[in-house]
């Protein structure tokens, strides 16, 4: 399984957070893992990178659909207003545990998607993503 750079899970479940990045880490999936359970703090998070490192945007990000306060749809609206160039080269992945075909649809509207994500997130999972999207990149 290919090793991405640094990467997001914005997801307002304690639990499911804590979850997710346990799973990233037995897989050895990302050298740089950030969480947050509130989307507007990975929006203010990703703005500071944008302003003073984007060198270090990151290449994955998985983003709860249903959060309290900004879910994952008011988030992607923000989301894509950053520069083309940063978020073209990030693979952002949204994550529910709604099987809803209308949210998938939805999900997959957006430019900036990459795939829709039912949860949980596993090693197989992982190990099917970079298969899918990281062998000829990293």
């Amino acid at each position: 399984m290919k090793t991405v750079n640094s990467m997001l899970v914005i997801d307002d479940n304690e639990i499911s957070c804590l979850l997710i990045s346990k799973v990233i880490d037995y897989a050895n999936f990302t050298n740089q893992l950030n969480t947050f359970q509130q989307a507007e703090e990975a929006l203010s998070f990703l703005s500071n990178l944008v302003e003073h490192q984007p060198t270090k945007f990151p290449q994955v990000i998985f983003l709860d659909v249903n959060m309290p306060r900004m879910n994952g749809w008011a988030f992607l609206e923000f989301y894509e207003q950053f520069p083309a160039s940063l978020i073209q080269d990030c693979k952002l992945f949204m994550l529910s545990a709604s099987i809803d075909e209308e949210d998938r649809t939805k999900a997959l509207n957006y430019k900036s998607v990459t795939d829709y994500i039912i949860k949980p997130i596993t090693k197989n999972v992982l190990q099917e993503l970079s298969s899918k999207y990281f062998q000829q990149q990293l």
